[in-house]
């Protein structure tokens, strides 16, 4: 299957596919990012900030 066949049945069209891996435990790991035109502050709900970071350092 192609990879993009399978990320749209995931609903993920459109992210970003930051990485994929298989855990300890056999499952398959997917990391996305947002379409950048999606992001929004939280606080004022605007486009027009920057990205302050991109969060690393996730759960093992």
């Amino acid at each position: 299957m192609a990879a993009e066949v399978f990320y749209r049945a995931m609903g993920l069209q459109g992210y970003w596919i930051v990485d994929v891996w298989e855990s300890r435990g056999g499952e398959i790991e997917v990391l996305v990012e947002p379409p950048r035109e999606s992001l929004r502050c939280r606080s004022c709900r605007g486009r027009a900030h920057e990205r302050a970071s991109r969060r690393s350092g996730f759960p093992a």
